[in-house]
């Protein structure tokens, strides 16, 4: 896989203005091509394996869908038929973890 890098104009990258290598001339495309001897047209990039499985992976996830309707539909009758049970010892337990997991991460 390549990917193709456009020219970043005549933008300077900080800290390039100290640099004491030799710079081609912008407004003079064959003074570079004289300093610099034979040069590639085109920038490629190469990926690890590990990032072509993070992508395949992306991708995969970016297919599921954002809500899992059954749940859903599921706790929706439930709600309706007033079969819900809530448990307030759990709930209160499961606020409690997310406060402390919350406070141990910063």
């Amino acid at each position: 896989m390549s990917i193709e890098i456009k020219g970043t104009g005549d933008r300077q990258l900080r800290g390039a203005e100290h640099s004491t290598a030799a710079r081609p001339d912008s407004r003079n495309p064959t003074a570079e091509k004289a300093s610099s001897g034979p040069s590639s047209t085109r920038d490629t990039v190469s990926l690890t394996e590990t990032a072509n499985q993070l992508s395949k992976l992306e991708s995969v996830v970016a297919d599921l869908p954002v809500v899992d309707t059954q749940r859903v539909e599921a706790m929706k009758q439930a709600l309706l038929s007033k079969s819900y049970q809530i448990d307030p010892d759990r709930v209160a337990d499961k606020l409690i973890g997310f406060e402390t997991e919350l406070n141990t991460k910063t």
